[in-house]
């Protein structure tokens, strides 16, 4: 029997601005021009992820995907390859700079202004990755003291950029790992150093899927 064209497996490539992650057996899509997620079911395993680049699938498949703006012609090489799922959470050092840090950040969070996906994307272009960085024990500590009094610790995307702007002054550098679940569907964002989450619980972050780091 002969396979018709439209079954015919075939690789295609993810747009520089789609991001997949395989999540209860199906696929969920990132769309960081859109800041947007799309649920992609599955049942049967057409889809295949190709690394982070691109996906295999029938050919009826990947012409949809086409159709909706999703692929590219050419593997995108910019993609930064997704940390393992961390085991531990990082303990700050409680100290007196620390305490005196902590009271400057509380009165500067004021000048936060509202956080969007597009606003970090464009931001972390902009920082360079350093060789080597200092321990992030500090700039840790410091966040700790001054969470009870951030605004909006309830939300991961303000709370990170609020971390990740302390550990930048201290001239640190973490991932910042953006994750995602299935019914009920969530996203969530984290940074995260080596095996270490900066500012979550591992049991929490390993219940997401990770699709995209920056």
């Amino acid at each position: 029997m002969r396979t018709s064209s439209s079954q015919a497996t075939i690789t295609a490539w993810w747009a520089s601005h789609i991001h997949a992650a395989r999540c209860a057996g199906d696929l969920v899509l990132l769309d960081t021009r859109s800041d947007a997620y799309l649920h992609v079911p599955d049942p049967e395993h057409r889809l295949e992820l190709v690394d982070l680049q691109g996906v295999r699938a029938p050919a009826a498949y990947i012409e949809q995907l086409a159709v909706a703006g999703l692929l590219t012609s050419e593997p995108f090489r910019g993609r930064r390859p997704l940390p393992d799922a961390p085991r531990r959470s990082q303990q700050g050092k409680l100290t007196i700079a620390a305490l005196r840090d902590a009271v400057r950040l509380i009165a500067t969070l004021k000048d936060v202004g509202d956080v969007s996906l597009g606003s970090c994307l464009a931001k972390r272009a902009l920082r360079p990755r350093p060789d080597q960085a200092p321990s992030p024990d500090a700039a840790v500590a410091v966040f700790a003291l001054a969470l009870p009094f951030i605004k909006g610790q309830g939300a991961c995307l303000w709370r990170c950029a609020v971390l990740d702007d302390v550990i930048d002054r201290a001239g640190g550098y973490a991932d910042w790992v953006f994750g995602v679940r299935l019914w009920p569907f969530s996203a969530h964002c984290w940074l995260q150093i080596g095996d270490a989450v900066l500012d979550d619980d591992p049991d929490r972050i390993s219940l997401y899927s990770p699709i995209l780091a920056i």
